[in-house]
């Protein structure tokens, strides 16, 4: 068993602003273009920042990579994956409104027009979620929103049913990662 590392921020937690204190955690605020000041944090932040802390830990941040996302609207986290790994799809409804202005519809046809810097075009496909299950699954997956939108077992094992109906697998384990 490995040793506890207190200087270690855990990939299974709640948000913490003092998470911001670990210099590995806080480098997606740099990645981002996020202010770090304690003043300005947001949670929403926070888990874009855990998102990136948890997929450079595991190793799962490599040029190789495809990854989907699904509820992005036109999050910053789209684009920087899009800039290291080999393909995102950005999945949202992509209709009516959301708090935030994140389901704007020309997000489909113009991803560029929201991107919050330069990124590679070819590497991000944005797709109503609704259109996302025609494609074989990726050969790597990489998925930080089954179970975030969940909050019970019960349907946490719905979400996940429903997003591996999608990708294609069942199980974590038949996972390819």
């Amino acid at each position: 068993m490995a040793a506890f590392d207190s200087n270690r921020v855990p990939l299974n937690k709640v948000c913490r602003v003092s998470d911001s204190a670990n210099p590995a955690w806080r480098q997606g605020y740099d990645d981002l273009g996020f202010p770090a000041a304690r003043e300005t944090f947001h949670r929403k932040v926070w888990e874009f920042n855990q998102a990136l802390y948890g997929l450079r830990t595991l190793q799962r941040l490599m040029p190789d990579s495809v990854a989907i996302g699904i509820g992005c609207g036109h999050e910053e986290l789209m684009y920087f994956l899009a800039s290291r790994i080999a393909h995102v799809v950005a999945t949202d409804l992509y209709q009516g409104s959301y708090l935030g202005g994140e389901s704007d519809a020309d997000v489909l046809d113009h991803p560029e027009k929201y991107a919050p810097f330069a990124y590679r075009r070819d590497h991000l496909e944005v797709r109503r979620w609704t259109d996302c299950c025609s494609p074989p699954p990726p050969a790597r997956l990489i998925s930080r929103s089954v179970f975030r939108r969940s909050s019970t077992s019960a349907a946490s094992a719905t979400s996940c049913r429903r997003s591996a109906k999608c990708t294609g697998y069942s199980s974590p384990a038949e996972s390819p990662w």
